[in-house]
């Protein structure tokens, strides 16, 4: 029988044996009752073993930064609150804190066609259901009015885009699932930035760019910010409705 010299670091006593065992870290021979479980945090706040038994030396302090962070819980809610609509507050992204519009050495107004890169806050959101029975919608210019068309309304179409000429969204309108109606899948850019701040309240659908037969109307609504200068005027993806 070989004989085998015994490891440094393990003690050997033929009156009371102790078995030796290998530091999972280092490699070197140990009594193994010498060898300590590594400990860490592993997503939990307790330690946790990592299943590496390890000499002294290569026994590791568990790190702090692995221990998870629990947060506090959240406050009560307010019973009748009453937050301030800054969304109606802010019209504009492009003013100062005390609302001063921002203009050149000239006077002239600052505008961009950059959205407010909080949320596109400052973005007028048109919003309308039209019922028109029996019409029909291959052709479909359309126009944006203060007051309704079929009285006194005045297109505001102009203030808003700089110019009078309708756009045609007849392509734009697609099927719904129900028989008869037909809804914008897609956003409808009316203007990347508005020219001018206006009241917007009823929308109309012409059979022509200029002139032309007014087909179909009816009320808008504006969710967000109205309409003003310097900032996106859109319908936004099935905000739009037509009840044939």
């Amino acid at each position: 029988m070989a004989y085998r010299w015994h490891p440094k670091n393990a003690d050997v006593d033929p009156d009371n044996p102790r078995a030796w065992g290998t530091c999972d870290r280092c490699g070197f021979q140990y009594n193994l009752h010498k060898l300590q479980w590594q400990m860490d945090y592993m997503g939990s706040t307790q330690l946790q073993s990592t299943g590496f038994l390890v000499c002294d030396r290569c026994l590791d302090v568990p790190n702090p930064q692995d221990m998870p962070y629990i947060l506090s819980p959240d406050p009560v809610p307010i019973f009748n609150a009453r937050p301030e609509p800054y969304t109606i507050d802010e019209g504009s992204w492009l003013t100062t804190e005390d609302g001063s519009i921002l203009t050149t050495q000239d006077g002239e107004g600052i505008g961009t066609a950059i959205p407010n890169p909080d949320n596109n806050a400052a973005t007028a959101h048109l919003e309308a259901t039209i019922a028109a029975p029996g019409a029909s919608t291959t052709t479909l210019y359309l126009d944006i009015f203060n007051g309704n068309p079929l009285t006194i309304g005045r297109s505001v179409l102009s203030d808003i885009t700089g110019s009078a000429t309708r756009t045609n969204i007849a392509s734009q309108m697609q099927p719904y699932q129900r028989s008869g109606h037909r809804i914008n899948p897609e956003t409808i850019i009316v203007a990347v930035a508005s020219l001018a701040t206006v009241n917007t309240n009823y929308i109309g659908l012409y059979s022509a760019a200029t002139a032309g037969t007014l087909l179909m109307s009816g009320t808008l609504a504006v969710r967000g910010p109205f309409v003003t200068v310097d900032n996106p005027v859109v319908f936004d993806a099935l905000a739009l409705t037509i009840n044939t």
